[in-house]
């Protein structure tokens, strides 16, 4: 039994996301330039097939399955909820998916060749334990990728959110998990790799202005018309938003074929976001990126 209060409180929260089936696998979070942008991420570790990747707080194993299918990697994944486990083990056969914490990984050392973890580590309790274990199940010169919200965000969007409507963005905050003091500064995120003794190999500012906007106030807009267009092509009771279990490959598949049609608007898209990439570089942005490396 875990007597830890914020555990407690994160399991509670997300437990009840996935069994609505919100917050996982909806198209406004697939469909985003986050989601995106994880993946050019993700195309620096250098993946190749047959490499063990870990994913920390994996949900319904999404990205597994984007990685899967892409690097032809062995894929495993951890997440406190165990709905999300069930969800993600109907989803993927051929990857391990298990209920674990990020401070107490269920692997031995030296285990995998990569580590991700993105929207994860900043509900944990005690950050420099998972970034420990982390460090512990990856072999030597394995690499992991987190990324995750930093406190000090000044001059992005969401700073500019919590000048406006402070009380709503608090109110947003505590449904999604998040404690406004628990979330660790940039300097405490990068500080902490380091005392783990693992060599950061890069650092990126994200969630600046334009990106977010786009995410996070015209996505849920375009998620609707999503919904429209394949509630059209495939019927009123053949897709929905968010994956069931009884219909979760079914929905994957049409899916990816309605991405093709959302794709062509990306890269006008992260043409209008050029602007973030200067925010980016000076240290503006509510979430960063890291990669580093086992030596």
């Amino acid at each position: 039994m875990i007597n830890d209060p914020n555990y407690k409180m994160q399991k509670r929260i997300y437990e009840k996301y996935s069994k609505k089936g919100e917050g996982y696998e909806s198209f406004s979070e697939i469909f985003n330039l986050t989601n995106s942008n994880h993946l050019r991420m993700i195309k620096k570790l250098g993946m190749k097939k047959g490499d063990k990747v870990l994913d920390v707080g994996c949900a319904s194993g999404n990205l597994m399955r984007i990685l899967s299918k892409k690097y032809g990697i062995r894929g495993y994944g951890i997440d406190i909820t165990p709905t999300s486990i069930i969800r993600a083990k109907k989803l993927l056969k051929n990857c391990d998916f298990c209920v674990s914490r990020a401070e107490k990984l269920k692997f031995k050392d030296n285990y995998f060749d990569f580590v991700v973890s993105f929207g994860c580590l900043e509900h944990v309790s005690d950050f420099n334990k998972s970034i420990s274990e982390i460090k512990r199940v990856l072999k030597r010169g394995g690499k992991a990728l987190i990324w995750m919200p930093n406190k000090d965000n000044r001059y992005s969007l969401h700073w500019l959110d919590g000048k406006i409507n402070p009380k709503k963005q608090r109110e947003d905050m505590e449904r999604a998990g998040h404690d406004y003091n628990r979330i660790p500064s940039s300097d405490t995120i990068l500080g902490t790799v380091i005392k783990n003794r693992m060599r950061i190999c890069e650092y990126k500012f994200y969630d600046s202005f334009l990106q977010p906007f786009y995410d996070y106030k015209i996505m849920p807009f375009n998620s609707r018309l999503l919904r429209w267009l394949a509630k059209c092509v495939y019927g009123k009771d053949k897709i929905k938003d968010e994956v069931h279990l009884k219909h979760v490959k079914e929905v994957s598949e049409k899916r990816a074929k309605i991405y093709k049609i959302y794709k062509m608007i990306l890269p006008f898209v992260r043409f209008v976001c050029i602007p973030d990439k200067i925010f980016s570089k000076l240290r503006v942005g509510a979430s960063i990126y890291v990669i580093m490396e086992k030596e």
